[in-house]
């Protein structure tokens, strides 16, 4: 894989005629290589957390993957500028819906208090609020240990 390219970076369409020489020069070096392994992880449910440097902005989640967080549409991340990054934690889909998924996202908003994003009641998927059953049984709280999965600074990958 090349160096990383940053947004400002990245490189301009083949100029035309398209020609063989150019597009063989061209696919001898990509940007980004994606393995299958990574492919499969990214698909998977997530919480994403957006930070600015120490500050948290955002924290939220995502059933089908990467693709929320990705959205150039995303009425939080659409305000992404270059330095920050995006924390993912990816998790099985075999125990992962929804509900839990939302559970625990409201455990890490209330953790993180990111200043985009305030948990209520309702976040986590609950009428009452967040369930119980969610919480570390040693802890009493729910952190999320080791740190994210993968943290893809905005401008690179």
């Amino acid at each position: 894989m090349s160096a990383a390219m940053s947004a400002g970076q990245l490189r301009p369409l083949l100029p035309w005629p398209y020609t063989y020489d150019r597009i063989r020069t061209l696919l001898t070096n990509p940007d980004r290589r994606i393995e299958g392994d990574d492919v499969v992880a990214l698909r998977s449910p997530l919480i994403y957390v957006w930070r600015r440097g120490e500050r948290v902005l955002y924290v939220g989640m995502s059933t089908a993957g990467i693709g929320r967080p990705l959205n150039p549409q995303h009425h939080r991340l659409m305000n992404l500028v270059l330095g920050d990054h995006v924390d993912l934690y990816l998790f099985d889909p075999r125990h992962a819906d929804a509900r839990r998924l939302a559970i625990l996202e409201g455990y890490v908003i209330q953790e993180l208090r990111p200043e985009l994003k305030r948990a209520s009641p309702h976040d986590a998927g609950e009428p009452g609020g967040v369930s119980r059953f969610m919480l570390a049984p040693d802890e009493g709280r729910v952190g999320i240990p080791g740190g994210p999965i993968a943290s893809f600074p905005t401008g690179r990958m």
